[in-house]
Parts: structure tokens; C-alpha cells; sequence
């Protein structure tokens, strides 16, 4: 059976969104701790349940592709079991996905580059790019303070239309 620190070691690399409450379907329970438990099926030890501080995590991958496949994020969160799936459920997980999204710190190098090539021009240089992202991440540009928030749009527009290129 593994340590303690084994599946602390393994949780650390899971994530909260690969979860279930299914632990009925497995044959067979190892301890691992005081409130450790891995629960697993002799035909298939891949595929597995941890139990940790009343937390369950399911020893899987999930794969979110975006476009076309060449972004991808793994487990995003769950928070619906299929077979009690509600309205409030479904927004909570669409709320996580849209958060992580937001706060993606590629999300303001994307948002700009996605604006300038849209209204200003094709192929932007790396400065003009740094600007407007700065200024979605900052909600500020030039010493002019919009927000003062992640996600301004006033000031990512201010950045690009205001921008000496």
C-alpha cells in the first residue's frame, strides 16, 4: 500500500476538478494514513478513487482542448455529479471556467493582440503588444488610471488607439 506521503505526492500533481463521490464501484480499500484511503479495482489500478481529509479525488486526466487543439488546460473544475445536475451547478462550473480564463496570464496578451489585429493592425511589434496588455492587466495607461483593474477594456482600447505605432 502506498505511504502518506506518496498520495500527498500524488494529489499534489491532480486536481480538485477530477472528482467523484462513486466510491461504491471499487472492490478493494487501502489505507494509507489516518484519514487516507485509496479506494481501487484489481482489474484496473489506474483507475482509482483517493480519499483525503473527506475529500475525494479521482485518479484521472481531463482534457479541455481550445481552438484548434493547440491550447489546452487539464481537469477543469467539476462541480456537477452527472446524475444531480442542477441550473446553480452549471453556472458555478461555468463561473470557474470563465475565472480561470480571466485570470489566465496569458489572457491579457491574448485579448490584446485579438483587439489590435482587429482594429488597428495585422501584425503587431512586441512593444505595442506589451502596452495594451499592461493596460488590461492594470486597468491604467499613460498615468491615465481607468479602473485600476484587471480586464479594463477602456484602458486596453485607450492602449491601442492611443499607442504612437
Amino acid at each position: 500500500p502506498p505511504s502518506e506521503a506518496e498520495v500527498l505526492q500524488a494529489l499534489r500533481r491532480m486536481k480538485v476538478g477530477a472528482r467523484t463521490d462513486q466510491v461504491g464501484h471499487y472492490d478493494s480499500v487501502t489505507r494509507c494514513g489516518t484519514d487516507c484511503s485509496v479506494f481501487w479495482n484489481a482489474s484496473s489500478k489506474a483507475d482509482s478513487i483517493i480519499r483525503y481529509e473527506g475529500t475525494l479525488y479521482k485518479n484521472w486526466a481531463s482534457t479541455v482542448l481550445l481552438g484548434d487543439g493547440s491550447v489546452s488546460f487539464r481537469n477543469p473544475p467539476a462541480f456537477m455529479l452527472a446524475e444531480l445536475v442542477d441550473e446553480r451547478q452549471a453556472y458555478a462550473e461555468i463561473e470557474a471556467l470563465i475565472d480561470m480564463a480571466f485570470h489566465h496570464p496569458n489572457t491579457p496578451v491574448f485579448v490584446a493582440k485579438q483587439l489590435i489585429q482587429r482594429l488597428v493592425s495585422s501584425n503587431p511589434s512586441a512593444g505595442y503588444l506589451r502596452n495594451a496588455s499592461k493596460a488590461f492587466r492594470t486597468g491604467e495607461y499613460e498615468g491615465m488610471v481607468f479602473s485600476g483593474q484587471r480586464g479594463d477594456l477602456a484602458a486596453t482600447a485607450a492602449a491601442i488607439l492611443l499607442d504612437p505605432e
